[in-house]
């Protein structure tokens, strides 16, 4: 699992509550049997005492008494259900609940992370993201093409696609890239103009990763040197740290809109940093930004421009805003309705 040593610990917390609140509850329950219905807790014992001589007969290889004594278990079984019943309680009632019948609230089946644990790593990883409900949203099931245009007003003067004709080439790549990325390390840039769909390639990236159970963050540029910022001045250190710790070594790193921050000389550095950490340790890096590789040397030095154009794939997206298309159609459809 990708997670943090104290996100890690922080699941096993839990594990543990969950174990110490199964183990109050059976507890509760046989306090409460003993009083109403003290036979069951003579059963009890009964079958304790029958279960030890049962192990001992086949030790001993005695098979006949073995089997009177667990035909014995049996029949005391039979009748503490019986009383439980007839005094009003489900049979199971002084059996152990887990929330998980796979793991018994452990987290693990033997040396194996259970599916349980899994879906909890999953789930804190969702919520560290930054992202919420918008994944349910926009991910690669709720794709549609009905966004970009086929049209040839539309064509890119380099490589005279067509949005729609693009995009069928970048979204496979995009689902590509969201599979493998933490075994190549690859890194991506997405450019091009507002409401061509950056973003919502960065979403539907980011939910395949974190259901692949890797750590996601995503944030937008200037909220990631905010992020930075807090470390590098705040007295706050050991929360700071862990902020940043997860900013330089997640799985995936995604930054919208790089260039809409305010560039200054701390920005500059700490993306130097950010970067130059990251790519040490084939950290993966996912950017969208309205600058095209040209832009990008023109607002950051020679050495920021060369760390991205040199270890980044660069996919232009290209098109009408998609955003203004769809208020667009929204309003026609509503009027043809009225």
């Amino acid at each position: 699992m990708s997670l943090t040593k104290s996100q890690y610990q922080k699941i096993l917390r839990e594990y543990d509550e969950l174990q110490y609140q199964s183990q109050r509850e059976l507890e509760e329950h046989q306090a409460e049997i003993r009083k109403k219905v003290p036979r069951i807790a003579e059963i009890d014992q009964e079958i304790i005492s029958l279960g030890s001589d049962a192990a001992r007969a086949r030790l001993q290889a005695n098979t006949e008494r073995s089997k009177r004594l667990i035909s014995r278990i049996h029949t005391l079984s039979a009748e503490k259900s019986r009383l439980l019943t007839e005094n009003g309680y489900p049979t199971d009632y002084l059996t152990r609940h887990y929330r998980c019948k796979d793991c018994h609230d452990t987290g693990f089946v033997g040396t194996l992370v259970c599916h349980c644990m899994a879906q909890r790593s999953i789930d804190l990883l969702y919520r560290q993201s930054n992202l919420g409900d918008v994944l349910k949203k926009e991910n690669f099931d709720t794709f549609s093409w009905d966004c970009f245009s086929d049209d040839d007003f539309f064509k890119d003067d380099v490589s005279g696609e067509t949005p729609l004709s693009n995009m069928k080439q970048v979204v496979p790549y995009c689902q590509d890239f969201s599979k493998k990325f933490d075994k190549t390390g690859e890194n991506l840039v997405l450019y091009g103009n507002t409401g061509v769909g950056k973003t919502f390639l960065t979403h539907c990236i980011a939910r395949d990763a974190l259901n692949r159970a890797k750590s996601v963050i995503y944030l937008s540029a200037g909220a990631l040197f905010d992020e930075l910022s807090k470390h590098s001045f705040s007295n706050m250190k050991d929360q700071d740290e862990e902020a940043e710790a997860g900013i330089y070594h997640c799985d995936l790193l995604i930054i919208d809109d790089l260039g809409t921050e305010l560039v200054n000389t701390f920005t500059i550095a700490s993306l130097f940093q950010c970067l130059n950490t990251r790519l040490a340790a084939k950290k993966s890096i996912v950017i969208s930004t309205n600058l095209s590789p040209t832009g990008l040397r023109e607002v950051y030095t020679e050495r920021i421009s060369s760390r991205i154009t040199g270890n980044f794939t660069f996919i232009k997206l290209f098109g009408a805003d998609i955003r203004t298309e769809r208020r667009m159609r929204a309003y026609s459809e509503a009027l043809s309705g009225s």
